[in-house]
């Protein structure tokens, strides 16, 4: 059984860990934060192979589980999907959704596609391979914004034009 003084060196401890975590984590004022740790998991690896713009790798892990192509990062909510547009790496944008992968899939907080992460990052290739693939040229995010909406925010001139040669609109 726990004694009274057990249980406070306890908390102490417990407190004295988690300021420690937030100060190595960069928290510049940790005392100011009230809320509870939370510990997020680390992306699957499909993700990171993605991030990493490592097609070969993407290629082998679609192989062993066809399933990891809807993958979502616990973090951003991205899809493998949505760092190949990001990355503009067309043979990547090819190959998930030759494998399944969701073209007008909906990820992050902010709603967007593929195509908007394309068009945010000036990537025509991969945009041009998501549209021939269905991909929906006016799709909005959480806040309305469409893939042109991003382009032009982003002064990608060229994409501003490419999507609205191809119905884009604001």
């Amino acid at each position: 059984m726990k004694t009274k003084l057990d249980k406070a060196l306890l908390a102490t401890t417990t407190q004295l860990a988690s300021l420690a975590l937030l100060v190595l984590c960069g928290c510049q004022s940790p005392g100011t934060y009230t809320g509870p740790l939370v510990f997020i998991a680390p992306p699957p690896p499909i993700i990171e192979a993605a991030h990493a713009n490592n097609l070969e790798q993407v290629k082998a892990l679609v192989q062993e589980n066809p399933s990891v192509v809807s993958s979502k990062d616990s973090s951003s909510g991205l899809t493998p999907l949505d760092w190949a547009a990001v990355n503009g790496n067309e043979q990547m944008v090819e190959f998930l959704l030759a494998n399944g992968a969701e073209v007008d899939a909906r990820s992050g907080g902010n709603g967007w596609t593929a195509l908007h992460y394309a068009a945010n990052h000036d990537s025509i290739a991969a945009a041009q391979i998501l549209l021939a693939h269905g991909a929906n040229v006016n799709a909005k995010g959480t806040g309305g914004e469409t893939p042109l909406y991003r382009a032009t925010w982003n002064g990608h001139t060229d994409m501003v034009n490419w999507l609205r040669q191809h119905g884009g609109t604001e």
